[in-house]
Order: C-alpha cells, then structure tokens, then sequence
C-alpha cells in the first residue's frame, strides 16, 4: 500500500472566525513502483459525508477528514485521517453595572472608572468602541483610533480599565484576537448627583444644649462619593460656619429655650444640595419654695405657691411645730398650692411649719427640699 502520506495543511490549521476553512492537500506518498501513480478521494465529516477526487480541498466543518490514496499499479489504498479543530473561543462579557459620573466641574472629578471584563481570561484581545457620547474623551489607556471608533489592546488577561467623562450609552466590541471572534457590549454612564445630609448628636434637650453635628452629605460615584465637599453650616441660633471635608465635625450651643432650623448646603463640582433638621430646646426643670405667705383673704400672697417648671411629680408634705401633717399633696404636673388650711378645712393658726418636699425634673434633675415657710393672717 501507499506509504509516507503527504499532507498540506493551510495556516491556521484550524477554523477561527477570521478563517472559516481550512485547505488541506494531498502532496505526495511513495508507491509501489516508479511508474505508479497515485489517485486520491476525500470524504468529509459527518452528516454531510461528501467525496471528493481533486488533490485540495477546503474543510470548512469540525471534524475528521479521510483520505484514501489508492497505488495505480497494485491496487492498494491507504486510508489517513486529518482532523480539524474549533477554535473560534467568542469572548463572553462579564455583566456591566451602571456606572455614575461623579459631579463634574473640575479635571479631579470628571471621570467615571469603567471596568470591561470578561468571564474567562483570553492571551490577546482588544476593545472597539462604535458608538459613544460626543465629545467624550477616553483616558487611563493606551489607545488607537481607527475610523469608526476606538481600539485598545487591554494590558489584563480578562479587564479592561479606562476613564470615560461624559454620560450616556457607550456601545463596544470585544475582540478574541488570536481567533478573530467578537462579542458586542453596551453599558450606561449616568448623571451623578449629590445627596446633603447630617445628623445631630440630640434633637431635643434643655438649654443650655450643646449639640455636635456629623456631615453625611455624599455623591453618587461610590468611589469619590464623600470628597470635595464644601458645607455651608446654618445653626439656627445666629452662627454659620463653613465645612471642606464631610470629615470634619462641628458644633452649636443653645442657651435658651425655642426651635431651631439647621440648614446645610453642601456643594461638589456643579453639583448643589441643600438639608435641614429641627431642634427643639426646651427650659430646664426649676423649683423654687417662698419662706413666708398670709392667706389673709387680701388677694396678696393668700397662697403657699411653688415655683416650678419642668417637673414630672412633685410630693409636698407639710407639718406644724407638733409635728401634725396639715398638708399632704402629690401631683404630676408640678403644682403645688397650700392655701392654709388643715385637713379638715380649719384654717391653720400663724407660725411656722415645716416642709419636706421631693420633685423630678423632666431633664432628670432631683430635688428634696427641707425648710419651713411662716404663715401670717
């Protein structure tokens, strides 16, 4: 039989996307005589199952291809097989975000980090950008700039990285170039905003309060979100002050009673948002005990009135020099009026008596107060 087949084979000797068939030949073998002459007849991969007698032909499938070289002389056929292989391997697009352009109005905050990636890593490939916002301008990469958009050749074996300034939709090619095989991609640039925002250490408290105000104010881009920001501070109370760093802290006092608005406008780029919280200052809890009063019936000082403000209950006892309780009284409202009268509804003779009052303030001051207080009709 034929011997020493000999086969050509084209290059790539494989189907890519950029080489869709494959030549292969019959060169030559060595036959039984001098004067043989060899015949040949390829069959293709199933399903198709085609012949063919010419010496070349163009496999364009995946598969095993047959050659028979049959000796003229002797009769004897000898039977190779050459297979060839897919090696289109599409790049596949890793799923993209929404990415934010950050406020924009200065070169550090104008750009957004985009990151092209790929499920599994390819040796050599390459982005094309086809259709982008105008006047976009492409940084952070090394770039070519062929006529309708614009190529990379990525430094990673499965991402790509660059800087992109305006918003909207870009639309990019994926290029296995080893194979020539491609996949189409699209990902959304958006409008960044600024979000203002703060917390107080307390919303509410007696004066004299003193309150310490956090900055949460925040960008869109979760990258550069909290930088370069300025604040204009309002307190409410008369002070401004001006922040250029969420990370400083600042603070306010409030010495009387009332409601006051916390204004900020924070500011980032062309950016501009504004935010306001209230707070409530109420006055402290206060209690005050008279020493002397004549419930002589004159409308002059005829009650032994407290004075209070702030109290959550208030427990009177009074008593005479004989240690006999003439007055007992707890309220929860903190008022408290002895008009001179006993128990029983006797007016009470002039002298002095004796007190044991005990109160809570709402702003958790205690009191118990001992002293005496002189009645005169």
């Amino acid at each position: 039989p034929p011997r020493n087949i000999g086969l050509g084979v084209s290059s790539p000797s494989f189907i890519t996307c950029q080489n869709l068939c494959v030549n292969i030949s019959f060169t030559n073998a060595l036959l039984s005589t001098s004067v043989s002459i060899p015949s040949n007849t390829w069959t293709t991969p199933p399903p198709a199952f085609n012949t063919s007698t010419l010496s070349s032909i163009n496999a364009c499938s995946v598969g095993s291809y047959s050659i028979a070289v049959k000796d003229s002389q002797n009769g004897c056929v000898t039977n190779t097989i050459i297979t060839i292989l897919d090696q289109t391997n599409k790049p596949v697009l890793a799923a993209l975000p929404i990415f934010t352009l950050d406020c924009s109005a200065t070169s550090s905050l104008s750009s957004t980090k985009i990151t092209v990636a790929l499920t599994s890593s390819l040796s050599s490939w390459s982005l094309l950008f086809t259709n982008y916002p105008q006047g976009t301008t492409f940084s952070n990469i090394q770039l070519t700039t062929p006529p309708n958009g614009m190529t990379v050749t990525p430094s990673g074996s499965s991402t790509a990285t660059l800087l992109v300034d305006k918003p909207g939709d870009y639309r990019f090619v994926v290029k296995n170039l080893s194979t020539g095989c491609s996949d189409v991609g699209l990902f959304n640039v958006a409008t960044g905003g600024l979000n203002a925002d703060f917390s107080p250490s307390a919303l509410t408290g007696f004066a004299p309060l003193s309150v310490n105000f956090n900055n949460l104010s925040s960008s869109s881009n979760t990258a550069t979100g909290t930088s370069s920001i300025t604040t204009n501070w309002s307190f409410g109370n008369g002070s401004v002050q001006t922040t250029t760093s969420t990370a400083i802290g600042t603070s306010a006092t409030y010495n009387n009673p009332g409601t006051y608005t916390v204004t900020i406008v924070s500011k980032k780029g062309s950016c501009v948002d504004s935010a306001y919280k209230v707070i409530r200052v109420d006055i402290p809890s206060k209690l005050e005990i008279p020493n002397v009063f004549t419930p002589n019936g004159d409308g002059s000082n005829d009650i032994f009135f407290l004075k209070t403000s702030n109290l959550t209950e208030i427990t009177a006892l009074i008593f005479d020099r004989w240690g006999n309780k003439v007055y007992d009284l707890t309220s929860s409202t903190g008022n408290i009026a002895w008009d001179g009268l006993n128990p029983s509804g006797k007016e009470c003779a002039s002298g002095t008596y004796f007190y044991i009052i005990k109160a809570t303030g709402k702003d958790g001051q205690t009191y118990e107060k001992k002293g005496n207080v002189s009645l005169y009709r």
